[in-house]
């Protein structure tokens, strides 16, 4: 049941979502490449406590596109929809989802009470940017390649247990996402990761 895809709702911005539990608005945004079950492991511990919104972010999921190219782009639809909350809220993300939580924080500190960002980079290197932009022109040319080398690194070369459950999850949404939304979330990254988006 953890890794099952779950039913979406529409919300504001075009984002679609899954909520779970009772409290506090929380939401969660994941990483490129991945979709709202990302945080099916941690909605167990989270819904007792929370009232937890877990999104799809632009591109991903069941969420549109919709002409989102830039880190701003993202995170104007997610302040969107944490508007429509009862602001202000927490807020979570991880990789790319820590960036737009971070930058949710900076532009609009108003809708925000916390927020956590897990494993964003910090001052990312130029020849790591550049390698972040040569991986964007291949998804956006062929599509997904085989996510083994990413999978390996994330759960180790032999995971067992739940770790396999979630690596196999893993592989089948970064295996099925959409190639111009998983694309043009990584064009969104070189030039914005360890560095602010906003001056």
């Amino acid at each position: 049941m953890t890794w099952t895809i779950r039913p979406r709702s529409e919300g504001p911005g075009g984002l679609h979502y899954w909520s779970e539990g009772q409290g506090p608005a929380l939401v969660l945004i994941h990483g490129v490449g991945l979709r709202a079950e990302a945080w099916g492991g941690v909605m167990p511990l989270l819904a007792p406590h929370f009232m937890v919104y877990a999104v799809d972010m632009p591109g991903h999921g069941a969420s549109p596109l919709n002409n989102t190219t830039t880190l701003v782009d993202y995170t104007e639809r997610f302040a969107a929809f944490i508007a429509a909350l009862d602001a202000p809220v927490a807020v979570a993300g991880h990789s790319m989802g820590a960036f737009i939580a971070l930058e949710i924080a900076s532009a609009h500190p108003e809708s925000l009470h916390s927020v956590a960002a897990l494993n964003a980079v910090f001052e990312r290197t130029e020849d790591a940017s550049q390698a972040v932009q040569a991986r964007a022109t291949c998804l956006k040319d062929h599509g997904p390649s085989d996510p083994t080398p990413t999978l390996q690194r994330w759960f180790g070369a032999a995971p067992s247990g739940e770790h396999l459950a979630a690596a196999i999850a893993c592989r089948t949404w970064l295996t099925d996402a959409h190639h111009d939304g998983y694309a043009r979330a990584y064009w969104s990254l070189p030039t914005t990761m360890g560095r602010p988006a906003r001056h």
